[in-house]
């Protein structure tokens, strides 16, 4: 099966063991995401290796380190340029996993700051993650309902030598858009909208593949479940297409899935 792109983004749990107040997927999902029906460690194995172009995995969630297979998972991928793993570290058990991981000769683990963790208890669980020369990088988003706490979040991890990015806060507070600094229209436009209007839309850069398998043209319509953005089945064997899908949800996108094609129906 082939993807159309080096990079894909399998979700293989949603679920995750924080509410932050300014997640995405429950923004958009309402929790309706916890409806996927889980597949076994063996199903995402073969599904996985069997993609043909893809030279990197991003495995993002929810929190992926909660999937009761997820070590065998990431062992058990073929030889490929990249392995990321975005986690949020609450919990040593998610520690236990990642270190489980034995047979990637590149693991990057993106670690994520988040309101409602112990914040220092992750930091120190990332600094004996790099001591074990896995590739750690913090990312710290600079939520306007915690900016000054993520200024002594970046502080402190960077005082332990950690690799840390303050990232910008995209999306509603205080019942104001927030598009960064570095704000561009189409994100405003995309984004920032109560109303949505249709447009001919064209897949991300990372294919989103969610926790059963589908294939989502982005991120938005895959937290949704909104199988109008299904472009194929990881499970299936199904070619995933390279054409455009008509959505009716422009105005109400993921800010992380730009920049990307779109254009007027």
């Amino acid at each position: 099966m082939k993807l159309g792109t080096p990079a894909c983004n399998p979700f293989i749990t949603l679920n995750c063991n924080l509410r932050c107040p300014y997640c995405i997927t429950h923004m958009h999902g309402k929790d309706t995401n916890h409806n996927y029906m889980m597949r076994g460690g063996d199903d995402w194995i073969t599904a996985l290796n069997n993609l043909e172009d893809v030279q990197d995995y991003i495995f993002n969630g929810g929190e992926p380190t909660l999937h009761p297979e997820f070590a065998k998972i990431i062992n058990s991928l073929k030889s490929a340029r990249l392995v990321a793993i975005g986690t949020n570290l609450a919990h040593k058990r998610s520690f236990d996993k990642i270190l489980a991981v034995k047979t990637r000769d590149k693991l990057v683990v993106d670690v994520s700051l988040h309101f409602g963790a112990d914040t220092d208890k992750v930091l120190h669980r990332a600094r004996l993650l790099a001591d074990f020369h896995v590739d750690i990088r913090i990312h710290i988003v600079k939520w306007p309902g915690w900016d000054i706490e993520a200024e002594k979040m970046i502080e402190k991890s960077r005082a332990l030598g950690l690799n840390t990015w303050e990232l910008e806060y995209l999306g509603f507070h205080g019942g104001k858009f927030h598009a960064g600094d570095n704000a561009q229209q189409i994100r405003v436009d995309s984004c920032g909208q109560d109303a949505t209007k249709t447009v001919n839309c064209w897949p991300t850069m990372y294919r989103p593949i969610a926790p059963n398998g589908d294939v989502y043209i982005c991120h938005r319509l895959m937290y949704c479940q909104d199988t109008t953005g299904v472009i194929g089945n990881i499970f299936d064997g199904v070619k995933a297409a390279d054409g455009h899908v008509v959505c009716d949800k422009y105005g109400q996108c993921n800010p992380c899935d730009f920049p990307r094609r779109v254009e007027t129906a």
